[in-house]
């Protein structure tokens, strides 16, 4: 059930920061370089667009981790602008769903 759910790369380029508020303003998030990592090894179709990561460089924090249109992953500048993949598991998806529902049974 945690199966992580990959949705659709944006035609618009974001910033780093931009990204991270465009996902969490759809109840998403950016991937991990873990998830890419696993993604890449399980040859999961990924696109063939550069995307941002969750994560920002620990020796810079002007930098943070991208995926690669190549299948690569490294570090880019943040304020540069690059697409999003939004992400979420399955578990994280269900957890919204059922707040959700709750949250109008409150609200009746």
């Amino acid at each position: 059930m945690n199966k992580l759910i990959w949705y659709p790369i944006t035609k618009k380029t974001y910033t780093h920061k931009k990204a991270l508020n465009y996902a969490k303003a759809r109840g998403l998030r950016l991937p991990t370089v873990e998830e890419i990592k696993e993604a890449i090894k399980n040859k999961e179709d990924l696109g063939k667009v550069s995307f941002w990561s969750s994560e920002v460089h620990p020796d810079g924090p002007e930098f943070a981790f991208v995926f690669l249109d190549d299948g690569y992953i490294l570090s880019n500048n943040r304020d540069f602008g690059l697409s999003v993949r939004c992400v979420e598991t399955e578990k994280e998806k269900y957890n919204k769903e059922f707040k959700n529902k709750l949250d109008n049974l409150i609200n009746e």
